[in-house]
């Protein structure tokens, strides 16, 4: 195990191919990895919380996969933002190119909203922005609705 795992918390890093009861475990069809990770808290009877993850990712290095699972909420509210606030609900392409490709118009777009509204975007100005694009808002409404927000935000 690397000094870098080890100061991740990683405890245990295995692969194994059966899992579970004898009844349950030559139903997986992969390699499975196991990581345990010492959270560095206690439980109510003082002993060391240790989470075991088991991933089908055996390529990343476990301290990531440690720190990932350690921000999994900042992960879990981008995507709820990126599908409630930007309206991507469904994934353009499936490809890693393709959904890089959607992530960064996302990135874009948001950035490009909050630099002209002054604020972070919500849904209602995501959608006051769509209807002016296909036409059901006219430029009054829309800078009606940005002074709104900027008054609102003063």
């Amino acid at each position: 195990m690397s000094p870098e795992a080890a100061a991740a918390g990683v405890i245990e890093d295995v692969i194994v191919d059966k899992i579970g009861s004898d009844h349950k475990k030559n139903s997986i069809r992969q390699p499975v990895r196991v990581v345990k990770i010492d959270t560095g808290k206690l439980d109510d009877k003082d002993q060391p919380v240790i989470l075991v993850l088991a991933t089908s990712e055996l390529q990343l290095d476990s301290e990531l996969l440690a720190l990932a699972y350690k921000h999994r909420w900042t992960i879990e509210l981008f995507f709820r933002w990126f599908k409630c606030i930007l309206g991507c609900r469904h994934l353009l392409a499936h490809s890693k190119n393709g959904v890089t490709i959607q992530m960064y118009a996302a990135l874009i777009a948001s950035l490009m909203i909050s630099l002209w509204v002054g604020r972070k975007p919500t849904k209602r100005t995501y959608e006051m922005i769509c209807h002016y694009f296909n036409e059901w808002a006219d430029d009054d409404e829309l800078l009606a609705h940005i002074q709104k927000l900027q008054h609102h935000e003063a």
